[in-house]
């Protein structure tokens, strides 16, 4: 996906789940794996929280997506499954990502 909005992560997210359970019924003693490949621009604050390309314009902020902590409540609703998750991510130390209109028409145009 490029630029994924909320949903599309989400649903993402929902068919990697559905697949997981669809596989436990199928092959109850097997082990499954389950690899992410993350790229995008995060935040840390102890944890990976994606920055999404949805600007809320009444606080100048992009939209924030947890994503760590959803593969961590996948990985404990599967405990029999092994989640690698590989972040290739420019991360900021920010508690929040202001921009100016300026700043949002640079970010948009470096996409």
């Amino acid at each position: 996906m490029q630029n994924p909005d909320f949903e599309q992560i989400d649903k993402a997210l929902m068919e990697i789940k559905i697949n997981a359970e669809h596989m436990r019924k199928l092959l109850p003693p097997q082990r499954l794996t389950i690899v992410y490949l993350i790229s995008g621009l995060s935040l840390n604050d102890g944890s990976n929280t994606l920055i999404i390309n949805d600007l809320d314009k009444v606080n100048l902020t992009y939209k924030l997506y947890r994503i760590e902590a959803r593969i961590r409540i996948l990985a404990r609703r599967f405990p029999e499954s092994h989640h690698i998750c590989l972040f290739a991510c420019a991360r900021r130390s920010l508690s929040t990502f202001k921009l100016t209109t300026n700043d949002k028409m640079a970010f948009d145009a470096a996409i």
